[in-house]
């Protein structure tokens, strides 16, 4: 029997042919420290045995006191799965847990419990930072974040979204993923909360998730655009400010960080040549 004053915590997975990586995510679920966490799959009707490794685990989640939930059915996208699970979600705090990324070490549900438990405080929203690993599970790049303040998101500002936990009944207040964004649809609920309705976070300067690089948005200078385009319209379609700043400043960045990975695998192809 749990203890009213340890909440439960829903951690929503979303799933499409994951067998590869899934267990990672799961294992890094077991392996917390916390004792009162909820684990939802929301599988797109996979084709390969992401299930049948789901139900494999589901004897271990048992033993360690966890409630594990998976349903399988076709949907619209990521987004469109993501708000099925919320509306599966029983725990007071709720976030997401991408299929190919896993928690940095044993203690984030700890942490993000311990952020949400100040009262004094009101919070609505815990975030952390990220870091991007590669195939081999090496460190690349590290998102860090840093405490919200009004208007920041103009400036380029947003938490990293896997390490994004909130109170579960503002998804019922404020809404839920909107489907109209394709590939920024994490980034308007952001903007909503935080910067529309100015909802009481808190930062955590600790990694949370290490995230397999590799997403949607960043595959191509293509996507960055698109996705600039679409958090763009969220600012319009949430009557913010008119035009954000980061909409020139981020895609010129990402497009010099892509020309110089480019620029760096030419010079290591050439060196290798060369000796």
């Amino acid at each position: 029997m749990y203890s009213s004053d340890i909440p439960k915590i829903s951690v929503i997975t979303v799933t499409f042919n994951a067998a590869q990586t899934l267990s990672m995510t799961m294992d890094s679920i077991l392996a917390q420290d916390y004792s009162n966490v909820e684990h939802i799959i929301v599988d797109g009707k996979s084709n390969d045995n992401t299930i049948e490794l789901v139900e494999s685990y589901r004897q271990k989640y048992y033993t360690k006191g966890y409630e594990l939930h998976i349903i399988s059915q076709k949907d619209n996208g990521i987004y469109d799965a993501m708000n099925k699970g919320i509306q599966l979600a029983s725990g007071t705090i709720l976030g997401f847990l991408n299929a190919d990324d896993f928690y940095a070490k044993n203690n984030v549900i700890s942490l993000i419990a311990w952020g949400f438990a100040k009262p004094e405080h009101n919070i609505n929203i815990v975030y952390g930072d990220v870091t991007y690993v590669n195939k081999d599970l090496e460190p690349v790049r590290n998102f860090r974040a840093k405490p919200y303040t009004k208007n920041a998101f103009k400036f380029g500002f947003h938490p990293p979204h896997p390490s994004f936990y909130t109170r579960r009944e503002l998804y019922q207040i404020y809404g839920n993923f909107n489907l109209k964004y394709k590939i920024a649809s994490d980034y308007e609920l952001m903007l909503r909360f935080l910067e529309k309705y100015q909802l009481q976070s808190l930062y955590i300067q600790e990694d949370f998730v290490k995230m397999r690089i590799g997403g949607i948005s960043n595959s191509s200078f293509k996507n960055v655009i698109q996705a600039n385009i679409e958090c763009y319209e969220s600012f319009r379609d949430n009557h913010l400010a008119q035009f954000p700043i980061f909409v020139i400043l981020k895609p010129l960045s990402k497009l010099a960080k892509m020309q110089y990975m480019h620029m760096m695998k030419s010079f290591i192809k050439k060196f290798r040549i060369r000796f």
